[in-house]
């Protein structure tokens, strides 16, 4: 990566000592892009700028096992860029430098991110789309297993567990009737877990987080980003979060869905044609797609979104067929 020698660089210590190890520093600026935070962690992100174009990101866990979960993150983005290293048209982004007491860099992708790269006014542009984000991730879930422990969704189950619990006791002021949806939707997520829990797929490698924001797209590449729950996990669980998120998406109006009537189908055909195979098929899909779709209303009702009804026909459309 060349870059100008024209101006000094202003930035955080760690984010001046990352850029120093990889070499790079001068005709360099840097922005803040992100902070998020919750109980138990906060994460930084800077971008590193060259001119207007983003060359790279660096990002910083704070608080409690930080180190762990940042190499576990580093080493997520390495394993993913090997992965896509001979695959033409696909990238997951390469590590530069790693601080010992903090802090990465990595390169930045270049592309749209999918939620607003995905078409919504051309049907085959966004099928078209679709696959090829579907064949990219086909390409990482057949790759050779990392050597993690395997994926456990008791923690997930507990979460929804005491969440509901607690809107049972304490329901917000948010959208008549979603309660009894929800308490609707979520018992079936755990009665059909607990029937089939012992008879689930295999698990694969699992990019762990796949929303339409961390898939780059442009017209002739797919990145996938942020890498900090990839590792092993059960077969569907991508292809559900991607789906689930895409119904909302969806700006065809009066689509006639099929037996998975939570996606449509066009899109669900599209993403099966990239991958190879249908994962709406798998009987462990339904699980993945119901956890997603509960854990949006919860987080909707918490923040009093208002988008209640369209998360709520989405339950009710998953309700009428499951």
């Amino acid at each position: 990566m060349e870059v100008a020698t024209t101006s000094k660089i202003s930035a955080p210590p760690w984010v001046a000592e990352l850029l120093a190890e990889a070499g790079l520093g001068s005709g360099l600026q840097v922005a803040p892009l992100s902070t998020s935070q919750n109980k138990l962690s906060k994460t930084e992100i800077y971008q590193i700028l060259h001119g207007t174009e983003c060359v790279a990101l660096a990002k910083r866990q704070l608080g409690q096992d930080a180190l762990k979960r940042e190499a576990a993150e580093t080493e997520a983005c390495i394993t993913a860029a090997s992965v896509f290293a001979d695959c033409e048209g696909m990238s997951a982004p390469d590590v530069l430098a790693v601080r010992r007491d903090g802090g990465f860099l990595l390169r930045a992708l270049v592309g749209t991110p999918a939620n607003l790269a995905f078409s919504r006014s051309d049907r085959a542009l966004r099928s078209e789309q679709i696959r090829r984000v579907a064949y990219a991730l086909g390409i990482l879930h057949r790759s050779e297993p990392v050597s993690m422990a395997p994926y456990t969704l008791g923690k997930r189950i507990l979460r929804v567990r005491m969440r509901l619990k607690h809107f049972r006791e304490n329901p917000p002021n948010w959208e008549p009737g979603w309660t009894d949806v929800m308490y609707r939707l979520a018992c079936h997520a755990l009665t059909k877990y607990d029937s089939i829990s012992g008879k689930m797929r295999c698990q694969t490698v699992q990019h762990g987080d796949l929303t339409p924001g961390n898939i780059l797209i442009n017209s002739h590449h797919v990145g996938l980003v942020d890498f900090e729950h990839f590792g092993r996990n059960w077969q569907v669980n991508d292809a559900a979060t991607l789906l689930d998120r895409l119904t909302m998406l969806c700006p065809f109006k009066g689509v006639q869905m099929s037996n998975n009537v939570m996606f449509d189908p066009a899109d669900v055909s599209a993403f099966a044609e990239g991958y190879g195979e249908d994962p709406t098929t798998h009987k462990e899909f339904d699980v993945f797609a119901c956890f997603e779709l509960v854990a949006r209303i919860f987080a909707a009702a918490e923040r009093q979104s208002k988008e209640p009804l369209l998360l709520l026909r989405t339950a009710k459309r998953a309700l009428n067929v499951c």
